[in-house]
C-alpha cells in the first residue's frame, strides 16, 4: 500500500505524466517509436498500426493517417502522446506507470487524488459523464470533464499494480471531430495476460473508425417537420419519412445505419441496418446516392404504451470516394398540446370509416391530413338506406326529370349525404368553397388514388377552413354542392351549422373529411393532433362518455351538446342575491319541480 505521502506524490505524477509535459514542461526523453510496432493492419481502406509496450505489457491501435507519435520516458512512466496530424492542439496519450507493489485504490479513488491539478490544469473541472467500468479484463473509471476552454475524456486503469492512464484533450469546438480515432485506441487496448483476447481492429464497429462527415455530411431531414407524437389511450405513436440528400459532386454509398430511441440521454433501444437491409427499406432498392441525388426512407413508425421516447437518433455510415464517414441526425418527437377545445362536428352517431394510424393513408400523406378523420354517418348500423325503404320512397317521388343525373338519386341513398355539418369550435371563417359537383358514388366509377394536385379543390370539393387563432386551422372537406352557409371572414360559434355532408371531390362515398392544420392552406400546412371533447363512445349499444379522447377507426362517437350558459347581467345578480337573502315563499318550502 502507498502511505499518505506517496499516494499524494502519485496522485500528482499521474497528472503530469498524463500531458507528458506537453503542457507543464515536464523534462522528458523522446523517441520516435517505442516497443515493437507491427507491420499495418488494413482496416476499411485504412491503414493501422500497432503500438506495443513490453516494459508495461499492452498495445493499442491507431491511425497513423491521423495521429502523429511521440514516445517520452520518464521516471517511473513512460507515454505514448498521439497528436493530431491536421489539429495540433488535439492530442490522446496513453501513460504507463512502473508497478508499484500491493497497490489497492481503485481508479476512482486515483482519479479523486488528481481533481485538484486536473482543475488548475485546464482551469476548472465540470464534469459530464462518468462510469466505473472493466477494459481489457482490468478495473477502469471513465470521465468526462470540461475546463475553460477544453473537453477531456480519460481512462484511468489499474491492474496488478501497473496504473495506466488513456487521456484525450481537444478544444471543445474539436472534441467530437476525433472522438472516433480516440475510440478505436480505446476499443483496442489490451493489457497483457488477462485472458482477453487480442483485438482485431477490423472486426470493430464502423462507428469505432469512421470519421465525422464535418463538410462531407449529408443533407437530412423529415417529413412531416416536426415530427408530433399523438398521445392516445394507452398508446404514444409517431410516423414519419426521413429525406437524404447527396449534395456534392461525388457519389455515396450508403453502408451502415444505426436506428437509436433515446431518453434522458439513456438508449432503450437501437436497430442495425447492413447495406442489405438498407435496400431494401429505401425507395428505389439502392444505397447509392447520385451527386445532387436524394432517396426517400418510409415510414418510421412507432407505438409505445409506456410513451414515446424524447428523440430518434440515426448514425449514418457511408463512403465517399476513398474516405470512410459517419454522421449523426437526431429527430425530436414533439408532444403537441392544443390550444382549442374541439368538438365533434356533427349530430347524431358516426361511425370513423378512416383515422390516421401510422400505416393509414391520412398518415402516409405526411402533410395537413397526417391527423385526419374521416367520418361516416349510420343509421341502424348500416351507412346506406335499406332498399325496401328506397323502394318505398321512390314510388312516391315525382317522375325524374330528364335534367336530373341518376346519381344524384344513388347519393340520397347513403345516410350521411345531406346531414349537417357543425362548426367544431369558436373561429373565423377563412376559406369557403362551394360550386363543386358532388361526384357517384364508388360503385358506379373506378375507386380514385389521391393525385398530386396544386388546387385543394381537386383533392377536398367543397370544403370551408376556420381560424380558430394561436396557430390553429380546422379543415371541413367533401362537402354538398350549395350547402355552405359561410362565407369568408364571418365569424362562426361552436355547434352552428355552416354546411352539409356530401360526396365533392376525391371521395369513395358521402362522408366528412376533418382535419387540424398550422396554416390556412390545405396542402401546404402541417398536420396537429388534437382531442375531441365531451363526446360518447358507443360498444356493443352501451354509451361511455369520454371528455377527451382520440377516437380510433371502427369507432362509433357521438357529439355531446353541451347545456348552454346563461349569461348574467349586473341587474340579474342584484335579483339573485336580494332573493338569497329574503326568506322563500309558500311558507319557506322549495316550488314544486325545483332541484334539490
Amino acid at each position: 500500500m502507498f502511505g499518505p505521502r506517496a499516494i499524494r506524490s502519485c496522485g500528482v505524477s499521474l497528472v503530469l505524466a498524463c500531458l507528458g509535459g506537453l503542457l507543464l514542461g515536464v523534462p522528458t526523453r523522446s523517441e520516435d517509436r517505442v516497443g515493437s510496432p507491427s507491420a499495418p493492419v488494413a482496416r476499411r481502406d485504412e491503414r493501422l498500426e500497432r503500438y506495443v509496450n513490453e516494459k508495461h505489457r499492452c498495445s493499442l491501435y491507431y491511425s497513423p493517417e491521423r495521429w502523429r507519435l511521440q514516445v517520452q520516458s520518464g521516471s517511473g512512466s513512460d507515454a505514448a502522446i498521439f497528436t493530431a496530424i491536421e489539429d495540433s492542439d488535439v492530442m490522446a496519450v496513453l501513460n504507463m506507470f512502473d508497478p508499484v507493489p500491493d497497490l489497492s485504490l481503485h481508479p476512482r479513488q486515483l482519479f479523486d487524488m488528481d481533481r485538484g491539478a486536473l482543475a488548475t490544469i485546464f482551469g476548472g473541472l465540470a464534469i459530464q459523464e462518468e462510469q466505473v467500468l472493466t477494459l481489457s479484463g482490468a478495473m477502469a473509471h471513465r470521465v468526462t470533464f470540461e475546463g475553460r476552454e477544453k473537453r477531456v475524456t480519460r481512462y484511468t486503469i489499474a491492474h496488478q499494480g501497473f496504473v495506466y492512464l488513456l487521456v484525450y484533450v481537444a478544444p471543445k469546438p474539436k472534441y467530437e471531430a476525433y472522438l472516433p480515432a480516440f475510440r478505436l485506441m480505446v476499443e483496442t487496448f489490451r493489457i497483457f495476460g488477462t485472458g482477453v483476447p487480442e483485438a482485431d481492429p477490423r472486426a470493430l464497429s464502423v462507428e469505432v473508425v469512421a470519421e465525422p462527415a464535418g463538410e462531407r455530411a449529408l443533407r437530412v431531414h423529415t417529413r412531416p417537420d416536426p415530427v408530433f407524437v399523438e398521445v392516445r389511450e394507452g398508446d404514444q405513436n409517431w410516423h414519419y419519412h426521413l429525406v437524404l440528400t447527396n449534395p456534392h459532386e461525388s457519389d455515396v454509398e450508403l453502408r451502415e445505419v444505426y436506428v437509436r430511441y433515446v431518453s434522458h440521454g439513456r438508449v432503450l433501444e437501437e436497430t442495425r441496418l447492413d447495406s442489405l437491409a438498407l435496400a431494401r427499406v429505401l425507395e428505389g432498392g439502392t444505397t447509392r446516392l447520385p451527386p445532387k441525388g436524394s432517396v426517400e426512407w418510409r415510414d418510421h413508425a412507432g407505438h409505445r404504451a409506456e410513451g414515446a421516447p424524447e428523440r430518434i437518433e440515426y448514425v449514418l455510415f457511408f463512403r465517399m470516394g476513398e474516405r470512410f464517414l459517419q454522421q449523426t441526425y437526431r429527430v425530436r418527437l414533439v408532444r403537441y398540446e392544443p390550444k382549442t377545445r374541439f368538438t365533434l362536428p356533427f349530430t347524431g352517431i358516426w361511425r370513423v370509416w378512416r383515422g390516421h394510424d401510422v400505416f393509414e393513408g391520412h398518415r402516409q400523406q405526411a402533410d395537413a391530413q397526417a391527423f385526419a378523420y374521416d367520418f361516416i354517418y349510420e343509421r341502424g348500423g348500416r351507412d346506406r338506406r335499406a332498399p325496401d325503404a328506397t323502394a318505398r320512397r321512390a314510388s312516391v317521388r315525382r317522375p325524374q326529370s330528364k335534367e336530373r343525373s341518376p346519381a344524384a338519386s344513388q347519393l340520397a341513398d347513403f345516410s350521411a349525404f345531406g346531414r349537417k355539418v357543425l362548426a367544431p369550435a369558436d373561429g373565423v371563417v377563412v376559406r369557403a368553397v362551394d360550386g363543386e359537383p358532388d361526384r357517384p358514388p364508388a360503385a358506379t366509377r373506378p375507386r380514385l388514388v389521391h393525385p398530386k394536385v396544386t388546387n385543394p379543390r381537386q383533392l377536398f370539393g367543397n370544403y370551408i377552413v376556420l381560424d380558430h387563432g394561436q396557430g390553429e386551422f380546422s379543415l371541413l372537406a367533401h362537402l354538398k354542392r350549395g350547402s355552405v352557409r359561410v362565407r369568408r371572414g364571418d365569424r362562426v360559434t361552436r355547434g352552428q351549422v355552416i354546411a352539409e355532408c356530401g360526396n365533392s371531390g376525391v371521395s369513395a362515398q358521402p362522408h366528412l373529411h376533418f382535419h387540424v392544420m398550422d396554416g390556412p392552406d390545405p396542402l401546404r400546412s402541417r398536420g396537429l393532433p388534437i382531442r375531441f371533447e365531451m363526446y360518447r363512445l358507443w360498444r356493443d349499444g352501451r354509451a361511455v362518455l369520454i371528455r377527451s379522447g382520440v377516437p380510433r377507426a371502427g369507432e362509433h362517437v357521438e357529439r355531446v351538446v353541451e347545456p348552454a350558459r346563461r349569461v348574467r347581467t349586473r341587474s340579474s345578480q342584484r335579483q339573485a342575491s336580494a332573493a338569497r337573502r329574503s326568506p322563500t315563499r309558500s311558507g319557506g318550502q322549495r316550488p314544486t319541480g325545483a332541484r334539490r
